[in-house]
């Protein structure tokens, strides 16, 4: 459960991470669809040298965390219970271990049972356990530029659409990076918390939602190609419904202290494991 609900964090909000010598604060709405009933709320990220924060205002919850790239340390806050959890890269990586050995007894224990039983018991489990990456590759993605433009939160930006084995997959407005405090550096900080995850990722690429980093990863290479930030963004499924929207609510340049970027006064640390 707990990187279910580190994915529902970072999916919408990897995109949007960024670093820069001066800080920043970037603030948007995001809409998720594909949870049942839409959730909807705020995603603010404070960023300044190796620290970013941030902090989800949501109908389904409120979340939160910091992550030093400096030292690869994530915070994980827990705002219901004013609690918080300190994630080193050491024991993400035996996390990534521990999935690892508990998949492969899993995969044992199916392959001793006759093949009904067997076939059960993928049934039972299926959902409910991390499934292991599809041999396949995806195919690749292409991003076309539809001629239109719009305008989000006084910015200008120019309308493309992202493609997958020939249906649309994202739409999005860019903003030149220059216009976006921070821009050009949200793709190291986005990789940085990537690369912070990839054990787990390269272990059970579809645990809790991990392939949503690969989304992202995807996303950024297209934002790098065209020389822009997507200011907004609409996702969607196999079948063309819309699965997730954000849009730029402000962004501004600010000096941040240390303290902006620890748990809120109250809050007590609580061990991971």
């Amino acid at each position: 459960m707990l990187l279910f609900r580190l994915s529902l964090v970072l999916a919408p909000a990897l995109l949007l991470a960024t670093l820069s010598h001066a800080g920043s604060v970037i603030e948007f709405e995001t809409v998720e669809h594909a949870t049942g009933s839409p959730l909807s709320g705020t995603v603010k990220l404070s960023t300044q040298g190796s620290m970013t924060r941030l902090d989800i205002d949501s109908t389904g919850g409120d979340a939160g965390l910091i992550f030093d790239s400096g030292k690869g340390e994530l915070v994980i806050l827990d705002y219901e219970d004013k609690k918080y959890f300190v994630m080193t890269r050491e024991q993400m990586d035996a996390m990534a271990v521990q999935v690892s050995d508990a998949m492969q007894k899993m995969e044992e224990a199916l392959a001793a049972m006759p093949p009904e039983q067997r076939a059960m018991a993928e049934q039972m489990m299926k959902g409910r356990m991390p499934q292991q990456a599809p041999a396949q590759s995806q195919p690749k993605s292409t991003i076309s530029k539809t001629g239109g433009s719009g305008s989000v939160a006084g910015l200008d930006c120019d309308n493309y659409e992202v493609s997958q084995a020939g249906r649309k997959i994202r739409d999005m407005c860019v903003t030149p990076w220059d216009e976006i405090d921070g821009g050009r550096e949200s793709t190291d900080a986005m990789m940085a918390i990537a690369d912070f995850f990839s054990g787990i990722k390269d272990a059970v690429t579809a645990a809790g939602g991990m392939t949503a980093l690969d989304h992202q990863q995807e996303m950024f290479a297209h934002m790098k190609d065209l020389n822009g930030f997507p200011v907004s963004s609409k996702s969607f499924n196999d079948d063309g419904v819309l699965t997730s929207e954000s849009r730029l609510i402000s962004n501004e340049s600010v000096s941040l202290a240390p303290g902006d970027f620890a748990p809120p006064a109250g809050f007590t640390q609580q061990e991971m494991f």
